[in-house]
C-alpha cells in the first residue's frame, strides 16, 4: 500500500493491523554509534517539539524512542529511531496512530517520511 502523504500514512495505520514480530521479547540496547547517529540527525532536538536537549529538566532529557514499538516487534535499526523528550516520549507510548494525529500538520509532514520508512521496514521484517 503506498503511503504518499501524512492523511495515506493515518489511513493505513487505521487499517493495517501492527503484529508482534520477531523482537518482541528482546531487550537489546541501541548501539552506542546508532545513537550518537540519531542524537546527531535530530541536532540534539526533540522530534515533536523541537526543544533542545537539557540536563536539568526531567523534560528535556533527550531519549531515544522506537518509530515502530520494540513491544510491536520493531528492531533497533537507525530508521526506526527518533529522539524524544521526556514528556512526547510518554505522550506516545506505543500508539503511534495517535500520536500522529496530535501532531500539527508541518510536524506531520517534516516527520512523515521518517515514519514511513520506519513502518516499511517493519512490515518487511514481519513478512520475513
Amino acid at each position: 500500500m503506498p503511503m504518499d502523504s501524512p492523511e495515506e500514512l493515518i489511513f493505513f495505520l487505521k487499517s493495517f493491523p501492527i503484529k508482534e514480530g520477531k523482537n518482541s521479547k528482546k531487550k537489546d540496547a541501541v548501539a552506542v554509534n546508532t545513537r550518537r547517529a540519531t542524537f546527531e540527525s535530530y541536532q540534539h532536538h526533540c522530534a515533536r517539539c523541537n526543544q533542545p536537549s537539557g540536563e536539568t529538566s526531567e523534560h528535556l532529557k533527550l531519549t531515544i524512542d522506537h518509530i515502530v514499538p520494540k513491544s510491536l516487534g520493531s528492531s533497533n535499526r537507525r530508521e526506526n529511531l527518533m529522539l524524544l523528550c521526556g514528556s512526547c516520549n510518554n505522550r506516545k507510548g506505543n500508539n503511534l496512530l495517535k500520536w500522529f494525529q496530535e501532531l500539527s500538520s508541518e510536524k506531520q509532514l517534516l516527520l512523515f517520511e521518517k515514519i514511513r520508512v520506519a513502518l516499511s521496514l517493519h512490515i518487511l521484517l514481519i513478512e520475513r
